[in-house]
């Protein structure tokens, strides 16, 4: 499929299902003009015009492959044995060795573009998520045909700078296709400029050191190195970054100008002859690069783990050579290294002599321990059948370069030449414009939106940093509040949930051009709705939040999502309110034949639901005035021989609340009542069946009762009455 100036979006359906081999008769007019719009939106929000035509296809109709860790290429056994033999002799990426991490979020891509025939292949065409897709694939078209540079350098040869390049490619392709995607748009506004919690927010389960650390980083750290040039200068500056990407993942991880790289060139002839006469023979040449030695450092030296990415910003270049020899455990290793101080390479060299062993071990290929060796800048790693070659390693011929063309204009150092650019196949014998960009509106969305990202981010490095703050404690809150669930205190997982969905309200509605979420704060949820807990979640979870910026600005958005309330009551009421957190006996009870089975806190929500819904209270926007003196409860559920049922305990900052309280209790449920006061301002109502008044009693004996008033303090006191903190 093309994208065309003037979209026209029934002929061009036409064209497209021509292209994807659908009989017209069958073609669903309405996905394909879809597709046709989502092109010729992204051409205009992109800023550039098509030279050929864009195919579009289902990727269920792409013969290829496509390697979690390495990308869309599929090796024969001897190509792939060689990769992952010479990383595994450097001690780093062993197929196998991250078997028990998380799944990578890069497998199984949704969308892929094939440079050699100009097509984009497609997931679940013509679903409502695939439009996204179809955006970040148009734009690897669109870039393919106007910087074509940027597709030379074979990933293979340098997988350092392979990396680096494909965050500039990945980083404007995902820029755009998130604009998409209204939600996605937080992901953007909190990447600005990139920070080190922005980039935590997402790695999530993105690491160094795990097999498919170099096929992540692009879209890990690619988006806020795309949106910093977009901020600075537009289209230009987005242009700008592919016809000059960066030459190493140091300067994508660590952020701010380019800086020079040393490319170096192993000398030939450095298998002896011993070597030869062991059957040894030239194995895997690469770059380890700043990622892999940030992955190398994170794996084998944990006591210093937080260095690491100090460390590697002083890193300038390496090269190294594994000699693959036939037996086990008897491989060599050369592996040269520069940086940009004699003490940074000193630094290296320590810290690598410390870890030669744990190195040696997790590889499993060496015949020994490598051995690092400095001289000045240089630190050359290499075992003891490679090291009659020093001499030759440390003169090994050393390119520095500044940028990517002077790059180029080398030869592609230390290749021989640079790899020709894939030539696209000849465009379909069809009747297409191949222009796109028509459209206008949805470039000034995006001129919009990115102009209020400036004004509210962009212009200011400490908002900046603040929203990358944000999004880090989010992606943190949802995980704990989903730890809670199991905890038997429904009451402070609704006021977690409330947290995490009024921070993500205010992102949405500050990042996003359309917020679905707004109509939460105008319209207050009865008790008896069908979604109540999730009405109530939103709502209140949204003043909430806007109350927090209100007093404290975007900081007090951060203490809300590392500091959650405690209590429905507190997310109800705005503030921080006392709560007493209740730990009640739990298996056989002191009265023979009675045990605790279960318990629970139902919290000032759920009683107000559960009245609302038998009609104890009225239905009504706003909790009766007696709930908001509520402190804790907690109900256990007892079983004494025949007799079944529960035992709860309530408390409340006033005895006329807990009387109130007791008076309510519906008929059905026959209570023992107590309304007396157990500590100065603190009212304390029991209930129970009377076939369980022993029971009761038991357990009378044996709550213990803890009061806490904001989430630090409750978790300092050990997240009582869980026996720990998860």
């Amino acid at each position: 499929m093309a994208c065309v100036d003037r979209p026209t979006p029934l002929a061009a359906a036409t064209v497209l299902f021509g292209l994807l081999g659908l009989a017209p008769a069958h073609a669903d007019s309405a996905s394909a003009a879809a597709v046709v719009e989502a092109i010729a939106a992204t051409c205009a929000l992109r800023g550039l015009t098509a030279k050929r035509p864009i195919v579009v296809r289902p990727m269920s109709e792409r013969r290829g492959g496509y390697t979690p860790g390495l990308g869309h290429v599929v090796w024969g056994e001897a190509e792939a044995e060689r990769w992952r033999a010479g990383w595994c002799a450097v001690g780093i990426y062993c197929a196998g060795s991250d078997a028990d991490a998380p799944a990578s979020p890069m497998r199984g891509p949704p969308g892929l573009y094939n440079a050699a025939k100009d097509t984009v292949f497609v997931r679940d065409l013509g679903t409502p998520d695939s439009v996204g897709t179809i955006a970040h694939e148009t734009v690897h078209a669109l870039q393919h045909q106007h910087f074509p540079s940027v597709w030379k350098p074979y990933p293979w040869h340098n997988r350092d700078l392979s990396s680096a390049v494909n965050a500039a490619i990945e980083g404007d392709a995902h820029l755009i296709g998130w604009w998409f995607h209204p939600t996605e748009r937080i992901d953007l506004c909190a990447l600005v400029p990139l920070t080190a919690s922005a980039a935590e927010a997402h790695r999530q389960q993105w690491q160094p050191q795990a097999h498919s650390a170099h096929e992540g980083l692009p879209h890990v750290f690619g988006p806020a190195l795309a949106l910093g040039r977009w901020l600075e200068d537009g289209v230009a500056g987005v242009n700008d970054l592919l016809r000059n990407p960066p030459l190493s993942s140091r300067d994508v991880i660590k952020g701010g100008p380019a800086r020079p790289v040393a490319f170096i060139a192993l000398p030939e002839g450095l298998l002896s002859p011993e070597l030869k006469k062991r059957g040894c023979e030239v194995g895997l040449t690469n770059t380890v690069g700043a990622l892999g030695i940030w992955g190398l450092l994170t794996l084998h030296d944990d006591e210093d783990e937080e260095a690491a990415p100090d460390l590697i910003d002083h890193w300038l270049g390496d090269r190294f050579l594994h000699v693959a020899c036939p037996g086990e455990r008897d491989d060599e290793l050369a592996w040269v290294t520069r940086w940009q101080s004699a003490d940074a390479a000193r630094r290296f060299g320590e810290r690598y002599r410390a870890m030669t062993a744990s190195v040696l071990a997790h590889g499993g290929q060496l015949a020994a321990a490598p051995v690092p060796l400095r001289r000045e800048r240089t630190v050359v790693v290499v075992t003891p059948g490679l090291r009659d070659n020093l001499d030759a390693l440390f003169a090994a011929e050393v390119r520095t370069f500044a940028d990517f063309d002077a790059r180029l204009a080398s030869g592609c150092f230390p290749q021989t030449k640079c790899n020709a650019t894939p030539k696209p196949a000849a465009p379909p014998e069809v009747e297409i414009n191949p222009g796109c960009g028509g459209e206008a509106a949805p470039a000034r969305r995006l001129d919009r939106w990115l102009a209020r990202v400036r004004r509210t981010g962009g212009g200011s490095p400490a908002m900046a940093t603040q929203l990358g703050a944000v999004q880090a404690a989010r992606h943190t809150l949802a995980p704990l509040c989903r730890a809670q669930t199991g905890s038997g205190n429904e009451d402070f997982v609704q006021a977690c949930n409330a947290a995490y969905w009024g921070v993500t309200n205010w992102l949405q509605r500050h990042c996003a051009a359309e917020s679905p979420l707004t109509t939460w704060i105008e319209s207050p949820p009865a008790a008896s709705q069908g979604d109540r807990w999730q009405a109530f979640a939103h709502h209140y979870g949204a003043l909430l939040a806007d109350h927090r910026v209100a007093d404290d600005g975007v900081a007090g958005l951060i203490a809300l999502a590392t500091e959650p309330p405690l209590s429905t009551l507190a997310v109800l009421l705005q503030a921080d309110v006392p709560v007493d957190f209740i730990r009640m006996p739990s298996g056989p009870l002191a009265v023979p034949g009675c045990a605790v089975t279960s318990s629970h806190t139902s919290g000032a929500l759920g009683l107000w639901l559960w009245l609302a819904e038998t009609g104890v209270v009225a239905d009504a926007p706003e909790p009766p005035a007696f709930l908001l003196d509520w402190r804790g409860d907690r109900m256990a559920q007892v079983r004494c021989g025949e007799d079944e049922g529960s035992v709860w305990l309530t408390r409340w900052a006033s005895e006329a609340s807990a009387a109130r309280f007791a008076s309510l209790v519906p008929s059905e449920t026959p209570p023992e009542l107590s309304a007396q006061p157990t500590a100065a301002g603190t009212y304390t109502v029991w209930l129970a069946k009377l076939e369980l008044v022993a029971a009761k009693r038991a357990i009378q004996e044996g709550t213990e009762i803890r009061t806490y008033a904001t989430f630090g303090a409750w978790l300092d006191g050990g997240c009582f009455p869980q026996a720990a903190c998860d």
